[in-house]
């Protein structure tokens, strides 16, 4: 037992006061796949607020088992707003399967008085004077269409409601992921999959399957008790044809549940939901707002969602046309049990009618045993589809530490990393690395290994386990930083290049709210793509992430990521050296535009390019995972042979990217111009703009 409302109860400090920008949610595929609620700038506490209303369906559930409290939202519930929304699945499903339930026993009593009215056989008329039309085919359209009819309807109602149940579910599922620091979110994923809150055979369709077949179940009891106590003679019909009626249900069920809940799973399927997940894990490192994580999952969730959702249809249509089957299994035992009587073999007698109601009783005890199973079966789906949110629960521990909320202008953005190490085979032997950066302090990691530097640059994105050391932000544990607040401080240009379908502008202010357009031309200014998009067609308004959209070069992806992220003004920011690549090298930007972007912030990027970490303020050069020196470019260079091999190595193919067009010298750029560096001798621009590294050979800067 655990109370409904505790479920989706917020703190002011949880991740649940998100303020995302509201953007046009994509055209759904049908009504059935339509893409999750998009996120919107009402996405508070309020917003989980009309969660717990919209979950009023599985209220009514609950209260019926007993499985959690209710009452006070019922009497807060605005039932005519309810009934003409959501509400009208759940009325006309619980309608639909009364209706259903009562068919069974009440059209067999119908049609054994048509029979009795037809063949007259309380008189012994014979069967051969009625028509065929009569005996087989009215019957037949009668029950058979009806009951199709109410039994596909049924099924419709409750995997409508199914569907919005999971749809809900995956949203708080979303709220509950953002948040998670990046480390814990393939464990996260994992348990999602493995609740099938993924899949078509969620615990919410289970529910809401559960949640008709109590309503069927216990009608179909109630009623076949009544007929059989206070019934007449003719319900004589009735015993071989609930006795075959209850065979062929029971068969067909059983048929229908190992094809729908017995299907197994192939090795290689598991397979490939794990590497689906592993590979989503990347994509989430490099996010940088809420609203691009959260189309990674929105994603993610689809595929899986929408993977199984044929067989569902499929299951439902199958199920509804057993249900002719067994009708037609029902009118021949009537029709037999008929002939029966016409033939003098069974009797009329109170015997008879003793063995109906024994007959029907026998029924009714099925259908409560049934009953009684799914609400046993009901109460364990109702527990496995909360327990993913309980604070309480052992898979959830995040929960209990509450994340922080902490404005940007509260922090002085001093980044310190303490005692980190790479989870790899000789990790636990390794002693560890520990740098501390400032404020307005520029630092470059050099190695030559540039991917366990970039594992730094995950790690700093919240993706470190706790066994592997700490990273903080003045003095703060970043996995204790809100999601919203996190992003909002650290700045992170990836390798990916991340296009959304829409404008040049709405990709630039993608998730972020109350950003001018000044704003957005001043931070392009800064990465120096501000011509480029001008001499584009529509400029600003161009569409791009499509098949149609204009080609860019390379260059510009990381300048677009670079200007994406300096919309946002973080306190720390983080450029890998593919960005930085793309930002410096080329003939429109002067040497020390990093120190434009990184004045007044804590500055960190990847880079093993010696006209590259002269910007840098200071220089940590790391070998297997450690730190063996810091300091300037030419205190390393003349006293760390490594740290000369490295730049020496990678400064050779850049002479052949490094080019200046004698052109653009005569075109005045509009982007904010900024003085070179001085070179020493042995490391100079010729003039063709390529590095000379004549001197470097010697050792001599």
């Amino acid at each position: 037992m655990f109370g409904f409302h505790s479920i989706f109860q917020g703190d002011n400090e949880t991740s649940l006061q998100t303020n995302l920008t509201k953007t046009q949610p994509e055209k759904p595929v049908d009504s059935d796949t339509q893409h999750l609620p998009d996120l919107d700038s009402n996405d508070t506490v309020q917003e989980v607020q009309s969660l717990e209303d919209k979950f009023i369906s599985t209220l009514f559930f609950g209260m019926s088992l007993g499985t959690f409290s209710t009452r006070y939202r019922l009497t807060k519930l605005h039932w005519i707003k309810y009934f003409l929304g959501d509400g009208r699945y759940l009325l006309g499903g619980v309608v639909l399967s009364i209706v259903y339930g009562m068919l069974l026993p009440v059209f067999a009593l119908l049609i054994g008085r048509i029979l009795n009215y037809y063949f007259e056989l309380a008189d012994g008329t014979r069967l051969s004077n009625a028509s065929y039309e009569d005996s087989i085919l009215i019957p037949f359209f009668l029950l058979g269409g009806v009951a199709w009819f109410l039994n596909f309807g049924q099924n419709c109602m409750w995997y409508r409601l199914g569907m919005k149940q999971t749809y809900l579910v995956r949203k708080r599922a979303l709220y509950i992921l953002m948040d998670m620091p990046t480390h814990r979110k393939e464990f996260a994923l994992s348990m999602l999959r493995e609740k099938h809150l993924t899949e078509e055979d969620s615990p919410a369709f289970r529910m809401m399957e559960d949640f008709g077949n109590f309503f069927y179940y216990g009608s179909e009891m109630v009623c076949a008790l009544v007929i059989a106590f206070v019934g007449s003679w003719q319900l004589t019909l009735l015993l071989c044809g609930s006795g075959l009626l209850l065979v062929g249900t029971g068969i067909f069920e059983i048929k229908m549940l190992e094809q729908s809940l017995q299907r197994t799973r192939t090795q290689t399927e598991v397979e490939s939901h794990e590497k689906r997940i592993l590979d989503s894990l990347p994509l989430i490192h490099e996010c940088n707002t809420e609203r691009e994580e959260y189309q990674v999952y929105c994603q993610l969730l689809d595929d899986f969602f929408l993977e199984n959702l044929k067989r569902r249809r499929l299951y439902i249509a199958s199920a509804s046309v057993s249900v002719l089957l067994v009708t037609e299994i029902y009118i021949i035992g009537i029709w037999f049990s008929a002939w029966l009587a016409e033939q003098k073999m069974i009797s009329k007698g109170d015997i008879v009618s003793v063995l109906l109601a024994i007959g029907l009783a026998a029924v009714a005890i099925v259908r409560s045993v049934r009953l009684f199973q799914s609400v046993r079966d009901s109460r364990f789906h109702v527990e496995e589809f909360f327990s993913t949110f309980r604070r309480d629960n052992s898979e959830n521990s995040w929960f209990k530490s509450h994340a922080l909320v902490i404005s940007k202008r509260r922090l002085h953005g001093e980044l310190e990393v303490q005692n980190l190490r790479f989870p790899n085979e000789n990790w636990q032997r390794s002693k560890g690395m520990s740098f501390y950066v400032r404020r307005g302090e520029i630092v470059a990691l050099v190695s030559r290994d540039l991917e366990e530097v970039h594992k730094i640059i995950a790690m700093i994105q919240r993706n470190i386990p706790s066994e592997c050391g700490l990273i903080t932000i003045d003095g703060v544990d970043i996995t204790r930083f809100n999601g919203t607040s996190f992003r909002s401080i650290v700045g992170n240009v990836c390798n990916a290049k991340t296009l959304l379908e829409g404008t040049i502008v709405e990709n630039l202010q993608y998730g972020m709210r109350d950003v001018n357009f000044s704003d957005i031309v001043t931070a392009a200014q800064q990465s120096y793509i501000h011509k480029f998009i001008q001499s584009l067609p529509r400029g600003y308004q161009t569409m791009i992430g499509t098949p149609d959209s204009p080609h860019f070069p390379e260059w510009a992806y990381h300048r677009l990521a670079l200007c994406r992220v300096l919309v946002r003004q973080p306190i720390v920011l983080l450029l890998d050296a593919k960005t930085v690549e793309a930002y410096i090298y080329h003939d429109d930007i002067p040497v020390d535009a990093l120190k434009q972007i990184a004045k007044d912030r804590t500055c960190v990027f990847v880079s093993n390019s010696a006209l590259v970490v002269q910007a840098a303020t200071r220089i940590c050069v790391f070998k297997h995972g450690e730190i063996i020196t810091q300091g300037k470019h030419y205190d390393l260079f003349e006293n760390c042979l490594y740290y000369r091999d490295v730049i020496t190595e990678e400064s050779e193919p850049f002479n052949n990217r490094l080019s200046v067009q004698t052109s653009s010298q005569n075109n005045k750029s509009s982007e904010p111009q900024a003085s070179l560096l001085h070179f020493p001798s042995s490391l100079s621009r010729s003039s063709s703009g390529a590095l000379e590294m004549d001197d470097m050979n010697n050792g001599m800067v």
